[in-house]
């Protein structure tokens, strides 16, 4: 049996983020969750793997590094 989480009530409560921060772990958080739906995989460290490479590194595509 798999235990089922609210990550959302979790992000809701916790008191260590500001409200910036809280937003933007909200957006990747719903990004990460619609990626994993669309591609019916099951929550866990394969389908974090599977987001990062697809959507966040994305082959192909062009990223801006910040100035050192």
């Amino acid at each position: 049996m798999h235990a089922r989480w609210c990550w959302r009530k979790d992000l809701a409560e916790f008191r260590g983020l500001t409200d910036r921060e809280r937003t933007g772990f909200l957006l990747v958080l719903e990004w990460f969750e619609n990626f994993r739906l669309r591609h019916e995989l099951e929550a866990g460290r394969d389908a974090a793997r599977a987001f990062w490479r697809s959507e966040v590194i994305g082959e192909g595509r062009q990223r801006d590094h910040p100035p050192r």
